[in-house]
């Protein structure tokens, strides 16, 4: 076994992580971009600006003067993740679901069918042929995305899950095969994987010949920019995980977007010009429910305790138990993980408290008893030392019941990929 380390952390990679690397370089086909494209009279096209259809060319100058402050594009249709969990998309099981939905956005969008999914090629055609000429490209900085938006033209991009860590590997059977091992305050329950910072993240993929690119990195989280505001300093995204016209600041979306390299892909159709100037006005955005903003919370949360700023993480797991509307299951895995934060930060009793609430919630799940059965032992008790024995043979009896696998599958929502005992669960029936 190899293990390269960075700090506290440790890098694992198993026997068989070798073949499904080579499977994910065979997904590395496309090339780095050149900044500028050359016209047919031998002139430049300004990056971020369209050939194709009626768009027309512009200076760079002409193009900056041109895009206003602040811009919206209304009409989007959202797709969630649960909803990209059930739909047919090519390589699924390898692929991340955020960017199968990102994409069938993208398609309803300009009117296609989500059936050109089950090709990538022909989701996201190159050249002549297809429905579009969509070409990745590497951009500067957040600017090249304005002249899109700015003419009602919504931008996929490939990004990390949070501004500060991202899970590792985000779905199939290569999840498990590199672990970070981390210290105590650095714990937590493991439902979202292992979730290094996105610096550790980086190093790994160069070190294991990982495409960064919006082609190559389907480990991202891909996400559908709608708008901007100069202004206010915010960007508005189509989220899968945490739901539509989620408002993300310019500084914390440019640290997520940093690891794909800044990776985005604008589609525009031959009748591009056509279909906006004939599509109705879009209705405004449907506004994100209090499970979707618990979603944002759990990640947070979950990706500051993961590098080890656990004040950070327990606001927001206590901020997303403060949202009035949550389910069952955002609450359980919102209470589990403070539990975690707790006891990891001394606080023992406290934590058995939460433990407690989330098990009264789902007492199928084993992850709330592993807590009880630690905070237990640290008591140092004859009684004490009981209930952790209890609590721990609990949690084994969990991980090895099927029923209890298939109750936790059903109750735990669907937002981004989640852990059972030993794996990720599968798709939700529901």
């Amino acid at each position: 076994m190899l293990t390269r380390r960075f700090g506290v952390r440790s890098f694992r990679m198993g026997t068989w992580r070798a073949k499904i690397l080579a499977l994910l370089l065979l997904l590395a086909c496309s090339r780095a971009v050149p900044d500028q494209r050359k016209t047919a009279q031998g002139g430049s096209v300004p990056r971020g600006i369209a050939q194709e259809g009626s768009v027309q060319e512009e200076s760079a100058n002409e193009a900056s003067s041109s895009i206003p402050s602040k811009a919206l594009v209304l009409g989007v249709p959202y797709i969630s993740w649960r909803d990209a969990e059930g739909m047919r998309f090519d390589r699924k099981g390898l692929a991340n679901p955020s960017f199968a939905a990102s994409t069938g956005m993208i398609l309803r969008f300009w009117g296609q069918d989500l059936t050109l999914l089950e090709r990538s090629e022909k989701a996201l055609p190159r050249g002549s042929g297809g429905w579009a000429d969509i070409e990745p490209k590497t951009a500067r900085g957040l600017d090249d995305l304005k002249p899109f938006l700015s003419r009602g033209i919504p931008v996929l991009v490939s990004t990390a899950l949070t501004p500060v860590a991202h899970p590792l590997v985000w779905t199939g059977p290569f999840a498990r095969e590199m672990t970070i091992v981390n210290v105590k305050t650095r714990r937590t329950s493991g439902v979202l994987g292992d979730m290094p910072s996105i610096e550790d993240f980086r190093k790994l993929a160069e070190i294991s010949k990982l495409g960064l690119s919006l082609r190559q990195g389907m480990a991202f989280s891909g996400r559908v920019v709608i708008g901007y505001d100069d202004e206010r300093k915010i960007l508005v995204l189509h989220d899968p995980s945490f739901g539509p016209a989620w408002e993300v600041g310019y500084d914390d979306f440019d640290k997520m977007w940093l690891i794909s390299e800044r990776s985005y892909a604008a589609a525009i159709p031959p009748d591009a010009q056509k279909i906006l100037t004939n599509r109705p006005p879009g209705a405004p955005y449907t506004p994100r429910t209090d499970d979707q903003r618990a979603a944002a919370a759990l990640a947070f949360g979950y990706a500051y305790a993961s590098i080890g700023r656990g004040d950070e993480a327990a606001r927001q797991f206590r901020a997303g138990l403060a949202l009035p509307g949550i389910g069952k299951g955002y609450r359980h895995l919102l209470l589990v993980e403070l539990a975690r934060r707790l006891f990891a930060d001394g606080k023992g009793e406290e934590a058995i408290v939460e433990a407690q609430k989330a098990i009264e919630l789902l007492p199928e799940n084993f992850r709330p008893f592993h807590v009880l059965a630690e905070a237990y032992r640290e008591r140092s008790d004859l009684d004490s030392e009981v209930k952790a024995a209890q609590a721990k043979g609990t949690a084994r009896a969990l991980c090895s019941d099927s029923s209890a696998e298939r109750a936790i599958a059903r109750a735990f929502p669907r937002d981004m990929t989640v852990f059972g005992c030993t794996a990720p669960l599968p798709p939700s029936k529901d």
